[in-house]
């Protein structure tokens, strides 16, 4: 019974283990804490590294951007400094450039080329007479002549005795009489207070609108066009005042044929208003009286060069379109009257 009962025991396992049994259990056990152990150290060297790599990452990304930010708030510095830099050398660059062109315009306003001012003392004295009509209007016709001839200029230069330096030579001497004006007008401010070459340029444009309606208006009455001839442009207040008589004398004695004109009313009653103010406006001179009669002459010398020039292209004009009547009507002038005794005979000649 008790052997049946040990081989029944051993059967189950109920019995007494062998000691290898023991042994190879316990190095199982040893070796699963062992791995456990291996496993959790591992995790947590490897949750310490990552938490450690991404710390480095971060500190890294956040040492990079911050870099990067004050690389660019740098950059923006620098770019704004060197912006407002130049926009400093920019705007210091263009006073200087405004300064200096001002500086010029001031220095040659009220000036004639030394060139054109010793052409024109070259002159016969004959030129330096007064002129007989608006230098402002002859300068506008001047202005025309110059348009006409590069319409018209390759018939005008192929049959006639002008030359191609005709054209340039025609702008030319109208540039000089554009100068040799305002060095007159800038002289004559120079001696003047401003109150009398207020009434200059007044009576002046007066003048110049009274006599272009009585030359309109009247242009077949001789012996209104041969008074109207007498009214020149004064080089003096003299001048200016006998000016001014003569048109309100005009005005009155042909008031019916002027209505039309564009005239200010009571233009007679003006005319003799401005005439008594410059005749009792104060007219002190300057020590420099000389330049202004030097101006004045200079200016007479333009104008008549330029007439002269003018005078050549309208006759050249009027012969080649002779037969042309629309044509040669743009080479007739007002303001060209080669018969007038006070109109300078042309250079002598190099023959003679």
């Amino acid at each position: 019974m008790a052997t049946q009962r040990v081989a029944t025991g051993r059967a189950r396992g109920d019995g007494p283990r062998a000691p290898g049994e023991k042994g190879a259990r316990a190095k199982a056990e040893g070796d699963e804490g062992r791995a456990r152990a291996t496993s959790e150290g591992g995790g947590r060297n490897a949750r310490v590294t990552s938490e450690g790599g991404e710390g480095k990452a971060r500190t890294k990304a956040e040492g990079d951007e911050g870099r990067v930010r004050a690389a660019s708030e740098g950059g923006e510095g620098r770019a704004r400094a060197a912006s407002e830099g130049g926009k400093g050398r920019a705007r210091a660059a263009s006073e200087g450039g405004e300064g200096r062109a001002r500086a010029k315009t001031e220095g040659q306003r009220g000036r004639l080329r030394a060139a054109a001012e010793r052409r024109l003392l070259e002159l016969p004295a004959e030129y330096a007479l007064p002129p007989d009509y608006s230098v402002v209007t002859v300068l506008h016709e001047a202005r025309a002549l110059e348009a006409i001839l590069l319409r018209y200029g390759k018939d005008l230069l192929s049959g006639t005795k002008l030359d191609r330096k005709t054209p340039a030579e025609l702008g030319a001497r109208r540039k000089t009489l554009e100068e040799a004006e305002q060095a007159r007008l800038a002289a004559r401010e120079a001696q003047a207070p401003r109150e009398v070459s207020r009434l200059r340029k007044e009576s002046e444009g007066l003048v110049r609108d009274v006599t272009a309606a009585v030359r309109y208006f009247l242009e077949h009455d001789e012996r209104a066009q041969r008074r109207v001839e007498a009214i020149r442009e004064g080089a003096s207040d003299a001048d200016r005042i006998d000016d001014l008589k003569r048109c309100a004398d005009l005005l009155e004695r042909h008031a019916e044929a002027l209505k039309k004109a564009d005239l200010p009313r009571g233009a007679p009653a003006i005319c003799r208003g401005l005439a008594s103010e410059l005749e009792g406006a104060a007219t002190e001179r300057s020590a420099d009286a000389g330049d202004a009669a030097r101006a004045q002459a200079l200016r007479n010398r333009a104008y008549w060069h330029l007439r002269e020039m003018m005078d050549e292209i309208r006759a050249a004009g009027r012969y080649v379109f002779r037969h042309e009547p629309k044509r040669l009507a743009l080479f007739r002038s007002s303001s060209s009257n080669a018969r007038r005794a006070s109109h300078p005979p042309p250079p002598p000649s190099e023959s003679e």
